[in-house]
């Protein structure tokens, strides 16, 4: 029997490390989205494995549960969540963000029970995967592997370059904390007690080693080609952190200088620091102005919008997308088209993940999310694993740097580092709040204890197999249903997209693809029925403009005329909706309106050039000259021109 249960955890052990090393790297093409849901997709079934092998060990070990504080804490955000989005909140939603969140969960739960001496075996799989995206990065800056993005040379395993330098950044940072303190981790693998040979102990020394060594330095080769701010800001503060500790030795001799220095000296170094701060922020922000400016606005919106209008609750979890555009729209229409118009775009994240918290879970979610850092903070570890803390705690911290001014709380690989952060620091946790063992005493209660808790493991595996198929299968037929519209055959796409509907009707990006497609093939009332039912679950300017269409069609002209407008005011500097609204103008008879829309369009500053823009300025002028044509003959009728 213990030999058994050696070997399941060594299973268990070696499917997570396979996990932390490939899931990066998924793509699957057959999806939709293929870099995201494809790593979704994968993830699920890894998991649902994970927890089998989990379900196997419990059965045949004797039950040992040290609840600590922090596991508390996170089980206590786990059912906020839940509750306010499904209970609270009046609309849900498909949310594959929200699976993902509950696969996490039961990661962490097999990450708390496994063998301890694994954990350094899961640093060294993300420093591995660590090698495989910079190898990747590089691969696409030379050419010879493709990029996931048109307009980007190097994107990784993902879909832009913004997440591909969050990711490396956190895995600098694990991977630097894992060279830095190999020693104490070597401690960890290789006990007195363990029988192993000499050949697989310096096996592993290497191992533990080189790996984060290559890992640092492929990535410090490799992050500045990314141009993503954010992670390198990042790397600042979660390698400072953990450098800071490893060598606080050598700054005390630096604080006691401080400390001797006179008052002068200690004013020129303090205004020599804050020139330097100063410069480099200047620096940074100038990097792309543009980029800023952007996050900026959306800062702003979303503070004086969803987080304004829903302080305590929120807007529930994953529904930011659903309100965002929205509250930029009244924004604009209050504001006017200014500067900032040429920021402005359709917006799915808050590029801040502390104010998308708050406007998708409240401030409520917020003093737990508060508590449960502070728990992070206060752990007590012993002094043999202190560093599991530091490196746990540069992680988050690298973590929160990058979440600023990004969206890693969108990115699945980055989400399983957090967890695997999370995890090492409940397990170095020396306090236990609550524990419970397999002793004769006890034995009825722990046969009861395990007993449920293989009911509910084999409850999730029965219900989830199907349930993520499914989910695959509609993204399969999605991405096919999309590609035959994008062929120009609108009408054959509807088949395709009719039979994801039945699985993923409450997805607001599916239904917008929906529904244009619905427009593209005239069949107008199902079109407005998919397009209203999406602005639910997300609204953007193509939603809008899409209903314009169908309104239009429809002969509902004053709420085509609402859509289009609520289009252009989402975001001012687009030209499509303002060419819509004067064609709209122009069928409906509404020549003064028609000719003023198009004077204010060819009065539009333009934002990036393109043949598009030529050509609706080019309808604009043909609109004007002929409503002045039309006008002419009116004050002028035949046979009195010369009169």
């Amino acid at each position: 029997m213990a030999k058994f249960k050696i070997f399941i955890d060594a299973i268990l052990s070696g499917a997570i490390c396979l996990l932390l090393i490939v899931l990066a790297s998924v793509n699957v093409p057959d999806l939709i989205n293929s870099t995201q849901t494809g790593k979704s997709i994968f993830f699920f079934y890894s998991v649902i494995f994970i927890v089998i092998l989990t379900f196997v060990k419990l059965l045949f070990s004797p039950l040992i549960i040290r609840i600590k504080l922090l596991d508390g804490c996170l089980l206590i955000l786990l059912f906020y969540i839940s509750i306010n989005r499904y209970w609270i909140q009046s609309v849900s939603g498909f949310s594959l963000r929200y699976y993902e969140f509950i696969g996490l969960s039961f990661l962490y739960l097999a990450l708390r029970n496994t063998s301890f001496k694994a954990l350094p075996y899961f640093l060294l799989s993300v420093c591995l995967s660590g090698i495989l995206q910079a190898i990747l990065g590089f691969g696409q800056l030379l050419g010879y592997i493709p990029s996931n993005h048109a307009g980007f040379k190097m994107t990784g395993s993902f879909f832009n370059p913004g997440p591909f330098g969050g990711f490396l950044a956190i895995v600098f940072v694990i991977s630097l904390g894992s060279y830095l303190f190999r020693e104490q981790i070597m401690s960890i693998i290789s006990s007195k007690e363990d029988k192993v040979s000499i050949l697989w102990v310096r096996i592993q020394s290497f191992l533990f080693h080189y790996v984060p060594l290559v890992s640092l330095i492929l990535i410090l080769i490799i992050l500045p080609s990314t141009r993503s701010r954010a992670a390198w800001f990042a790397v600042l503060v979660g390698g400072g952190f953990v450098l800071l500790y490893k060598y606080n030795r050598i700054l005390l001799p630096m604080i006691q200088r401080w400390r001797k220095m006179l008052l002068w000296q200690k004013a020129l170094l303090g205004v020599i620091a804050l020139l330097l701060m100063c410069s480099s922020i200047f620096g940074v922000y100038h990097f792309k102005k543009n980029s800023a400016d952007g996050r900026i606005l959306i800062w702003k919106v979303s503070t004086s919008g969803i987080i304004m209008h829903n302080p305590a609750f929120g807007v529930g979890f994953d529904r930011f997308k659903a309100n965002y555009m929205n509250d930029q729209a009244d924004y604009f229409k209050e504001v006017g088209e200014g500067k900032e118009a040429a920021l402005a775009d359709n917006t799915y994240y808050a590029f801040n993940e502390v104010l998308q918290f708050i406007a998708e879970n409240g401030f409520i979610g917020f003093v737990i999310l508060g508590l449960t850092g502070i728990v992070c903070l206060g752990i007590k570890t012993s002094r043999q694993e202190r560093f599991l803390k530091i490196k746990s705690l540069g992680v988050l911290l690298s973590l929160l740097a990058f979440g600023l001014f990004s969206y890693p709380m969108q990115i699945l690989p980055i989400k399983m580092e957090m967890i695997l952060a999370l995890a090492l620091l409940s397990r170095s946790d020396r306090r236990t709040i609550y524990g419970i063992s397999s002793t004769p005493s006890r034995i009825r209660n722990v046969l009861v204890m395990k007993t449920c808790m293989i009911c509910v493991l084999g409850l999730v595996v029965w219900q989830s197999i199907p349930k993520i198929t499914s989910i695959k299968d509609n993204f399969q037929v999605w991405r096919r249903a999309l590609d035959i519209y994008n062929s120009g055959l609108y009408k054959e796409s509807l088949s395709e997209f009719k039979w994801a509907y039945s699985g993923i009707g409450s997805d607001g990006d599916f239904l917008m693809n929906y529904g244009k497609a619905l427009v593209m093939a005239n069949e107008h009332r199902r079109a407005r029925e998919v397009l209203e039912q999406a602005k639910k679950y997300l609204n953007t300017t193509i939603i809008e403009t899409a209903l314009g269409d169908t309104y239009k069609g429809l002969g509902l002209y004053e709420e085509a005329e609402e859509a289009y407008q609520r289009a252009s005011y989402m975001i001012p500097g687009r030209f499509y909706p303002e060419y819509l609204l004067a064609k709209l103008y122009v069928e409906t008879g509404q020549h003064i309106k028609a000719k003023n829309k198009a004077e204010e369009v060819l009065g539009k500053k333009v934002k990036i050039p393109s043949m598009a823009i030529e050509e609706i300025k080019a309808e604009m002028r043909r609109i004007i000259n002929d409503i002045e044509v039309d006008q002419g003959e009116e004050e002028n009728p035949p046979g009195f021109e010369n009169s």
